[in-house]
């Protein structure tokens, strides 16, 4: 059973959000030979002032 974890800033909507678990799912099948109810996708929404590069707070990014 493939698990894919994703990690994204959050403010996405759950209509995006879906479409990426659907694309994904679409994916680990083609390439893994699976069938789509054996395939697990967990997204995980970031804050952005929980994000740093370099030890610095990354500014932010409406489009990251």
């Amino acid at each position: 059973m493939p698990i894919v974890e994703v990690k994204i800033f959050e403010g996405r909507t759950k209509e995006d959000r879906a479409s990426v678990m659907r694309g994904i799912t679409d994916v680990i099948c083609e390439t893994l030979s699976v069938p789509r109810g054996d395939v697990r996708v967990i997204i995980t929404e970031l804050q952005r002032e929980n994000f740093s590069v370099g030890g610095e707070p990354k500014p932010f990014r409406p489009n990251d």
